[in-house]
């Protein structure tokens, strides 16, 4: 049996685990680790952990050391996480696949963006928060993660498999044969 949101669960976990221990945290000066968060979960439910932990560990250690480093330090590493992560894209397939890849998973940013603008008033009307919401995600927020992350995966994820291949088009003969009886 297929379920339909198995990736965006497992998005959203990586999300939530991403981000436990920042809840002890609860200051502005978790943004740059949140921000890298959202686009490095959805790498690790892809497969992908290398990099995206690289990342993710960077923007964490600048956001926890702010007071050593400063809050310019603080913006850098946000900046760096938030282009790492989106031009990580195009290390998937090969080639003009890469543009593709980049240019698709741009989109998808942009889209997930827009709907949780948009969605987000209505949801707080219904699912009040619990007061994490606006620098960390919110426990309760979790169904809707789960929603977008999958949607995310439509438009990018669905093309590039853990060994970055190009999609192919479907085999004219598997679908000319008929299942025996």
């Amino acid at each position: 049996m297929r379920i339909l949101g198995k990736f965006g669960l497992r998005a959203t976990l990586f999300l939530y685990l991403l981000n436990a221990p920042l809840y002890f945290f609860s200051h502005s000066w978790v943004l740059p680790a949140t921000a890298a968060s959202y686009l490095v979960a959805y790498y690790l439910a892809l497969g992908k952990f290398r990099i995206p932990l690289a990342i993710y560990a960077v923007s964490a250690a600048v956001s926890l050391s702010q007071f050593a480093v400063g809050v310019e330090a603080e913006v850098a590493a946000m900046i760096f996480a938030v282009v790492a992560s989106l031009l990580y894209a195009a290390s998937f397939g090969r080639s003009f696949w890469r543009l593709i890849s980049l240019f698709l998973f741009w989109l998808s940013v942009v889209v997930y963006g827009w709907l949780i603008l948009l969605i987000t008033p209505f949801w707080r009307s219904v699912v009040p928060g619990i007061g994490v919401s606006p620098r960390l995600p919110d426990p309760l927020d979790a169904s809707l993660y789960i929603a977008l992350y999958q949607l995310q995966y439509f438009i990018h994820g669905r093309w590039w498999s853990a060994t970055d291949r190009p999609p192919r088009a479907p085999s004219l003969s598997a679908s000319a044969t008929v299942a025996p009886r």
